[in-house]
């Protein structure tokens, strides 16, 4: 399979003519990240003054400052079968594709990729957070085939989907309401009522004779623990679903779908292994802490 094997919309045989738009998942997986690992902290905040925290707390804020200041590229981007029209907040700019020199992208497989486009006239335009940017790389290339390597424009494609998959799975999956409750607030309060029960029934005087710090410095590693699992169990679960849609697109480059049956079956073993190492973890803290 190569890129002439690719399959344009039936209403266009040479050309892909759709609208690309800004992909804001890399800013929701940032800050639902600080998010949530800042929550369990903000009990120890009011319990007991700690430069430890506060100093995690201010490289939260720096980071998502610096994070924010960070340059997007651009809005939307029209394709056309001769031009491409580039939008944001500030400018709105026609790009013929015979106008361009020359064309630089960057790949890493399942992370990152970045289109750079030259003009003639000297004039660079930068397409990372776009989603599905693989589409101008076509369209650019059914006129100059020669700027960009056969093998890799599939290469990028290929990174494209995946990232654009991984951004859906991640909306659709991991911060939905009911989701986030049921696994970043009922299930590690659930497991620190396990963790204290056990204690109790360890040390029958340890919620009246242990100091609150030290009860709540227990509960927040649970909450701690309970966020890392959830984001590596996620990124576990999106490099199968990734490995399997590379394997698909191997076998027929038109195949960009993700496979919704396979996605659920990896799923939900992977939410079982979530549930059970979280209260695996809550008893082990109570005996190890039991025996600190």
């Amino acid at each position: 399979m190569s890129f002439k094997d690719l399959k344009p919309p039936k209403e266009d045989r040479h050309f892909f003519q759709r609208t690309l738009y800004y992909q804001p998942g890399l800013e929701y997986l940032y800050f639902m990240g600080i998010f949530i690992a800042a929550i369990p902290f903000l009990p120890l905040l009011f319990v007991s003054f700690s430069v430890q925290y506060m100093v995690v707390i201010e490289i939260f804020v720096v980071a998502a400052v610096i994070f924010l200041r960070l340059p997007r590229t651009f809005d939307r981007v029209h394709l056309e079968k001769d031009h491409m029209v580039i939008e944001d907040k500030k400018q709105k700019r026609m790009v013929r594709f015979n106008e361009i020199e020359s064309v630089r992208i960057t790949n890493l497989p399942y992370l990152f990729r970045h289109l750079k486009v030259k003009l003639k006239s000297g004039e660079v335009f930068a397409f990372s957070t776009l989603a599905r940017s693989d589409h101008i790389l076509y369209n650019i290339l059914q006129f100059n085939p020669k700027l960009v390597d056969e093998e890799d424009f599939m290469r990028y494609r290929q990174s494209s989907v995946g990232i654009d998959q991984t951004v859906s799975r991640f909306h659709e999956d991991y911060i939905e309401k009911k989701y986030l409750v049921k696994y970043y607030l009922l299930m590690p309060l659930a497991a620190s009522v396990l963790f204290v029960l056990i204690k109790m029934l360890m040390h029958p005087a340890w919620v009246a004779t242990a100091p609150l710090l030290s009860q709540l410095t227990w509960i927040n590693c649970i909450f701690v623990y309970n966020f890392f699992l959830g984001f590596t169990l996620f990124g576990i679960f999106d490099l199968i679903c990734l490995m399997q849609t590379r394997a698909r697109m191997q076998a027929d480059v038109n195949v960009f779908s993700r496979d919704r049956g396979y996605e659920r079956k990896i799923q939900g073993r992977v939410r079982w292994i979530h549930t059970s190492v979280l209260f695996f973890m809550a008893i082990l803290f109570a005996v190890m802490s039991s025996l600190i």
